[in-house]
């Protein structure tokens, strides 16, 4: 591994653990960790724009291209597995988009699509990689999320976390 791929590395888990301190020692709420964050090409998302009930759990939407290329996601709602500041279901969702989030702007070339909003909801696309392009990176970042959202829904159960997927 060259030094600039083993830096990026240790900035990334630096941010993870980072984030997971302050998520656990100040909790995570509905309105705490959100901001609001440009959006580009606003029509295309838009274009998919869920519609999910946010009272039942954490929705997962994974959105795959015809080649079974993960280009993205949506996390819709709450977990409420715990109480607001005590929810490590709602902490660990939540450190999972960031993460990625900032993971896939900071190591990768893509361009990516983001809106991230009061109320739990979150969208993450990369046009590139639904179009068949995109870097190998983006591709194992958006798999390694996709992974560990299914590992949340396995430990903690569906009725929490609910991972789907759209191909197109």
């Amino acid at each position: 591994m060259n030094a600039y791929k083993s830096n990026c590395i240790n900035k990334a888990l630096l941010f993870f653990v980072l984030f997971l301190i302050h998520t656990l020692v100040y909790g995570c709420s509905e309105r705490q960790y959100i901001v609001k964050s440009p959006i580009v090409n606003s029509e295309k998302i838009s274009d998919i724009k869920e519609t999910k009930d946010i009272t039942k759990g954490i929705n997962v939407t994974i959105y795959k291209n015809k080649d079974g290329i993960t280009y993205g996601f949506t996390v819709t709602g709450h977990s409420r597995y715990s109480q607001k500041g005590l929810d490590i279901v709602c902490a660990g969702v939540t450190i999972l988009v960031y993460n990625a989030v900032n993971s896939l702007e900071r190591f990768t070339n893509d361009r990516v699509e983001k809106e991230i909003i009061e109320n739990g909801y979150a969208k993450c696309i990369l046009p590139d990689l639904k179009n068949g392009k995109g870097s190998k990176e983006a591709i194992v970042l958006l798999k390694s999320t996709e992974a560990s959202m299914r590992d949340i829904e396995y430990s903690y159960g569906s009725q929490y976390v609910k991972v789907t997927v759209i191909k197109e």
